[in-house]
């Protein structure tokens, strides 16, 4: 993670490096803030070489999440949710729409992993985390718990080879199979 500062506006660039491939990631929100600060046609230049310098190195920009799936889920309740049950019928509706969330835990600089992209592509399934948000581990679980047993419904026990380790309540799903 790479973080420089424009007049003390803070410009977040996260690289993923993958064995072949570099990803750039940056806080597009930030820059729009920062921009009335870069007035000055020098710190424009100064901001656009940084950025054609990440650009050139990077073979593609990304989205972790997409924005427009993650707007017809009902992940995002999860964080609202009081009890199990109604995790669990909100589980149900996204795998019903086939808007597969699997949530992992968050914190200031989430983890993102080669493997995370891959999973996405062979089972439809994203990895979400809340970031510092609070989340009730039990809530999280039972949503999760759901999304596992669809996999198993339709790939078998193969997924659990290659899902991240760190999700929520997959640890003792495994330990039941």
């Amino acid at each position: 993670m790479v973080e420089f500062y424009i007049e003390t506006q803070p410009i977040l660039v996260i690289l993923v490096l993958t064995r072949n491939k570099m990803y750039i990631l940056f806080s597009y929100e930030n820059v729009i803030q920062t921009w009335p600060a870069l007035n000055h046609p020098m710190k424009k230049l100064i901001f656009i070489i940084l950025l054609l310098t990440f650009s050139i190195n990077a073979q593609e920009v990304i989205e972790i999440v997409d924005s427009e799936k993650l707007k017809n889920s009902f992940v995002s309740k999860i964080v609202s949710t009081k009890n199990i049950s109604k995790a669990e019928k909100l589980a149900k509706k996204d795998i019903k729409k086939n808007l597969l969330f699997l949530i992992v835990p968050g914190g200031i600089a989430p983890a993102i992993y080669d493997s995370d992209f891959g999973f996405n592509q062979n089972y439809g399934v994203s990895f979400i985390n809340f970031g510092c948000e609070p989340i009730n581990e039990n809530i999280a679980s039972a949503y999760n718990v759901k999304v596992f047993n669809f996999l198993t419904e339709q790939y078998g026990l193969n997924w659990l080879k290659v899902a991240r380790t760190d999700a929520f309540g997959l640890k003792e799903y495994r330990e039941q199979r």
